[in-house]
């Protein structure tokens, strides 16, 4: 039996997900998020806004790093 799930751009964040951090382009917390490359997990900060990780927000993306986290467009957190 299939599950009926919301449509992507209805999806709320995960409220453990959420950081204190804001979007640096909409002012929307940034959200967690977890994601798999080249067999190793990671992890990378992103704007909580399903609609606007589409549209004006789609460069907001922060990686892990060393020291924290950076983004090739906005510099370190």
């Amino acid at each position: 039996m299939k599950r009926y799930e919301l449509p992507y751009a209805q999806c709320r964040p995960n409220p453990e997900t959420l950081t204190e951090l804001a979007c640096p382009v909409c002012g929307a917390l940034l959200e967690r998020y977890s994601y798999t490359k080249e067999e190793k997990v990671k992890l990378m900060l992103r704007c909580s806004i399903a609609e606007n990780r589409r549209g004006k927000c789609k460069e907001v993306a922060f990686f892990e790093g060393r020291d924290g986290f950076w983004s090739p467009k906005f510099g370190e957190l």
